[in-house]
């Protein structure tokens, strides 16, 4: 192969451009030899689409760490077997501008996206139930993300220091918000905050609002659970 053309060099050379996916990803197979998941990347890779087999087996995961740090990644497609993002999988992203979850996966796991400061908008697909603890905390570019039916758990601090984040819908399904998962973000927008559902059993969401620009406050009849300090210093 030819690995460098030198300096001042008249020759004429043929190039040959060969891409393979499997070239900057790392796998592993399962230990029931049934699938395999994403545990690492090769290299400084900026574009990167999974594919869907390897040897004929699925790949199913998004292994936990598996690109954590991965500072040139700017785009990454997932195919349609992925059915778990783990936790810290794609932490400190940083460049990271755009990804779809594939709509097989259930599960998000804790600071799965945390610190991708360039991620903008995000949609979660229908079968996700659980987002971990600070699953998308520190997307501080974060302007809009979609929470489907099928969500029954939002993590703690999952979306803490989501500066740019303007709204959000939450369901009716779901039950569990953990403590400080919308801190720091929406309610420093706003001189009134009103919060959405209905019918959640816990507003873990009210922890440490610390807003000084908070004037008032709507709380819903159903609403069964404030936490400490929710609003501390809210002068």
């Amino acid at each position: 192969p030819i690995t460098e053309i030198p300096k001042n060099s008249l020759k004429n050379y043929v190039l040959y451009a060969k891409y393979s996916n499997e070239q900057l990803l790392e796998f592993e197979l399962s230990f029931d030899e049934t699938y395999y998941s994403v545990i690492g990347y090769k290299g400084n890779p900026q574009y990167i689409t999974v594919p869907e087999t390897i040897d004929g087996l699925p790949i199913k995961e998004i292994a936990a760490n598996a690109l954590n740090g991965c500072t040139t990644l700017k785009n990454i497609t997932l195919s349609e077997n992925i059915n778990k993002i783990g936790s810290s999988a794609f932490s400190w992203c940083s460049n990271l501008t755009s990804i779809t979850i594939p709509d097989g996966v259930t599960i998000i796991g804790s600071s799965a996206f945390s610190s991708c400061s360039n991620l903008t908008s995000i949609t979660i697909p229908d079968g996700v139930t659980s987002i971990g603890s600070y699953a998308f905390s520190w997307c501080s570019r974060l302007t809009s993300i979609s929470i489907p039916d099928s969500v029954t758990t939002i993590g703690s601090s999952a979306f803490n220091e989501c500066s740019s984040l303007t709204s959000i819908i939450i369901p009716d399904s779901v039950i569990s918000i953990g403590s400080g998962a919308f801190s720091n973000n929406l309610c420093k927008r706003y001189s009134g905050c009103y919060y959405l559902p209905t019918k959640n059993s816990e507003y873990g969401f009210l922890y440490k609002v610390n807003s000084t620009d908070i004037t008032n406050v709507k709380i819903h009849t159903d609403c069964k659970t404030i936490n400490s300090y929710a609003f501390y210093d809210c002068s």
